[in-house]
């Protein structure tokens, strides 16, 4: 993912977002006091946020870029498309495991 601000663009790779919702998920699970499975609970946008944030605070040279009055509004940017992409891939993977279904049920 591109975020362009002041000519200047910042980069995402997939296995930048891919680690943001794998430490998400992983973080859910810490802390469970109320016993409840880590999955069953949903992923919200200010989970997200706090990864992107802890992941833009590890890259310095990335953080060096971003104007620091715009630092929320690249988060924000940033976990909304990190959002927007999981679901797509649920929604994709959803698509798949049914056709896969049909296949098997023909045979």
């Amino acid at each position: 993912m591109k975020v362009k601000k002041n000519s200047k663009v910042i980069r995402l790779t997939e296995s930048d977002l891919k680690k943001i919702v794998k430490r998400t998920l992983s973080e859910q699970g810490m802390g469970d006091e109320d016993n409840e499975h880590p999955l069953h609970r949903p992923i919200t946008l200010e989970m997200i946020k706090e990864e992107v944030r802890d992941s833009l605070m590890e890259k310095e040279a990335i953080l060096e870029m971003i104007p620091s009055d715009k630092v929320d509004m690249v988060i924000d940017k940033i976990s909304r498309f990190v959002i927007e992409d999981f679901h797509y891939q649920i929604d994709y993977l959803s698509d798949d495991l049914q056709n896969l279904v049909d296949h098997v049920l023909k045979y």
